[in-house]
């Protein structure tokens, strides 16, 4: 027979490979040793990535990294006790960044909880206010049950809640709490248990493998965390022009006419533009001095980029001319319409003239940029196709629409 512990070790990480995760974060103990030689079989046959971080809060947050850079679910493998309490702080930054980590917490089985047990804690609801779902896998109850029969009972009790990775209509994906509780041995302790694991392992790459020909795993973190065209649908998806590239880069004076949209030239607190010696130094021609004109009907907004708003954004900007005040981890500080300064800008006579934004993602690190959406003058139209991650759905009062269109559309 094989070792139970064994069983649900390799049921558990089957379970989440086959939900699209790639990489496993590992950190080392005695407790969560079978997850340990199961991952060990998966890295070996190809089916799983194994990182390895000897400190827990190393560990959370390297897979809240990979599930952040990938948009796939990442796991973080952890023994029993304060070890599991090192994660908080990761779990708390992917629960309101919404990315996939799953806490893989190994766990003494019920007869040794509160017992005074060794290196043991109350593990079952630790990140309750914080994961989408969470599970305490206890043991199997019938020692006589076969393999099959262990690992189909297992993932039972795990598919609602790897479900809740994906979030839904009402929440944002997020992390999720798998606790493994896990009885003596925790190793393998024959040859049947290691053909076990060197049997699974194979099977399990040659199962990844069929899936991805057939279609690659769908990425579930929060669009703003990590993809790189966030709900850009076809429709919406602006071409830029040579039209539109030479109206970003035209010298407009600072004082352009009253309703005027803001261009990313007359955005600058110094007066007109310098010629730009780099482009002359190139053989390029600099663009003859003018003034942007405002289209019918135009405010004089801009595209705030918050964290994760993706490259879909600058696009944005540029497709319809509109300056770009695009964070650092928006990774959408980039293009023609992007503006470096913008915090000085902003507290300048120039940032006045602000009277609508067009929001993507999260504004996070800028207080001028708080003060410009707490503005009562100000029209705030945020672009968010589905649930948010990060406040209480009524909390906040900027205009929702669903996508580019629907925002170019509001402000004009």
């Amino acid at each position: 027979m094989i070792t139970p512990s064994l069983v649900t070790a390799t049921a558990v990480l089957r379970a989440l490979v086959l939900r699209g995760m790639e990489h496993l974060v590992v950190a080392p103990g005695s407790r969560s040793a079978p997850l340990a030689y199961a991952a060990a079989a998966a890295h070996a046959s190809g089916a799983l990535s194994v990182h390895v971080r000897i400190d827990e809060r190393d560990a959370g947050f390297t897979a809240l990294g990979i599930a952040r850079s990938t948009g796939l679910p990442c796991a973080v493998a952890t023994t029993s006790g304060t070890a599991v309490g090192e994660l908080l702080p990761a779990v708390m930054e992917a629960s309101h960044a919404g990315v996939p980590v799953v806490v893989l917490s190994a766990d003494r089985p019920p007869e040794l909880r509160g017992t005074g047990a060794n290196q043991t804690t109350r593990q079952p609801g630790m990140f309750e206010n914080f994961v989408r779902a969470g599970v305490d896998l206890l043991p199997v109850r019938d020692p006589g049950l076969g393999e099959a029969e262990q690992r189909a009972d297992a993932e039972s009790f795990l598919t609602p809640v790897l479900d809740a990775l994906h979030g839904d209509d009402e929440s944002a994906p997020g992390p999720v709490h798998v606790n493994v509780a896990l009885r003596d041995p925790l190793h393998p302790v024959s040859d049947d248990d290691h053909r076990h694991l060197h049997t699974w392992a194979r099977a399990l790459a040659e199962e990844v493998e069929r899936a991805h020909a057939d279609e690659p795993p769908a990425r579930l973190a929060h669009p703003w965390s990590v993809l790189d065209e966030p709900f850009l649908t076809p429709d919406d998806a602006p071409v830029p022009d040579r039209s539109v590239t030479e109206r970003l880069t035209l010298r407009g004076a600072v004082g352009a006419p009253h309703g005027a949209p803001l261009s990313r030239r007359t955005m600058t607190s110094g007066g007109p533009s310098a010629p730009d010696d780099a482009a002359q130094s190139e053989g390029t021609l600099p663009a003859p001095a003018t003034t942007v004109r405002a289209r019918p009907g135009t405010s004089r907004p801009v595209v705030l980029a918050g964290d994760g708003a993706g490259v879909a954004t600058a696009r944005f900007a540029l497709a319809h001319g509109l300056p770009l005040l695009a964070e650092p981890s928006s990774n959408a500080r980039t293009g023609e319409a992007a503006i470096a300064s913008y915090e000085s800008l902003l507290a300048s006579s120039l940032g006045a003239r602000v009277d609508s934004v067009v929001l993507v993602g999260r504004p996070t690190l800028s207080r001028p940029v708080s003060a410009l959406l707490r503005r009562p003058d100000v029209r705030v139209v945020a672009v968010r196709p589905e649930p948010v991650p990060w406040f209480d759905r009524g909390r906040r009062p900027e205009q929702e629409v669903a996508g580019f269109a629907e925002a170019a559309g509001v402000v004009g």
